[in-house]
């Protein structure tokens, strides 16, 4: 279910909701929504959003959100980099939302490796958005391209530091060991998983592999018409 889509009026509700910040104007909100009597799964839904809003804050800062494709199997790219069975499928009319999606960000973060891949498929960073990337090694300072600014604090403290900060949410763009690492520190708050209808069998996975177990709230699901599936999740933050 996609909020503000068949249930408009639930989604206005849920919307009051996670901008609430009282504790009694939630119970009243949450009446409301009862007193519309909506179906059971959109009640679930909103006591979820409410739950996930209350542990994590959802709304009243900037969110680290990744967006990414990923084949069926999870893999965002073969072992070389390469997109090609991703690339060569037509685009559709609004290119999986993701034009919106940029509207709603002002920040970019990425690891060096997807970084110094950018810049050979031709990538241009100017414009408006920052571009953050994190490398042990920053190359002279004369090198890098306007826009961009390198990192090598540690990434609670960025994280931290950036979610407290005025401004749009921040893209978290990849690669896998990056997500990993933001993952780990708690320093991501969404995924939006754009999954290709195809296997490719290897490659450089979504997230780095390590022993982990990180609960998700889905909170919608896209369905396009030509099979690819778009997979909305929240990450729950551990409780204190």
């Amino acid at each position: 279910m996609t909020v503000g889509n068949k249930h408009e009026d639930n989604g206005k509700l849920v919307w009051a909701l996670l901008n609430t910040q009282d504790g009694h104007a939630h119970s009243d909100v949450a009446n409301s929504a009862r007193a519309m009597n909506p179906g059971a799964q959109d009640v679930l839904f909103i006591c979820a959003l409410i739950r996930w809003h209350l542990e994590g804050d959802a709304v009243s800062k900037r969110r680290i959100i990744v967006n990414i494709a990923t084949s069926a199997d999870g893999y965002v790219a073969r072992t070389d980099g390469n997109l090609d069975w991703l690339t060569r499928r037509p685009a559709p009319k609004g290119f999986y939302g993701l034009p919106e999606f940029s509207k709603s960000v002002d920040a970019k973060i990425l690891g060096r490796k997807t970084f110094d891949q950018s810049v050979k498929m031709g990538a241009s960073f100017g414009g408006d958005d920052v571009h953050y990337v994190f490398s042990r090694r920053p190359p002279p300072p004369a090198s890098v391209p306007a826009g961009v600014q390198f990192i090598t604090e540690s990434i609670r403290a960025f994280a931290e530091r950036l979610r407290k900060q005025a401004g749009k949410n921040i893209w978290m763009m990849g690669g896998g060991e990056i997500i990993g690492s933001f993952l780990d520190e708690d320093a991501i708050d969404e995924f939006m998983l754009t999954v290709v209808p195809t296997f490719i069998g290897e490659g450089i996975p979504l997230i780095a592999p390590r022993h982990r177990e990180v609960p998700l709230l889905l909170l919608s699901v896209q369905q396009f018409s030509d099979g690819v599936v778009q997979l909305h999740y929240g990450v729950q933050k551990p409780r204190a």
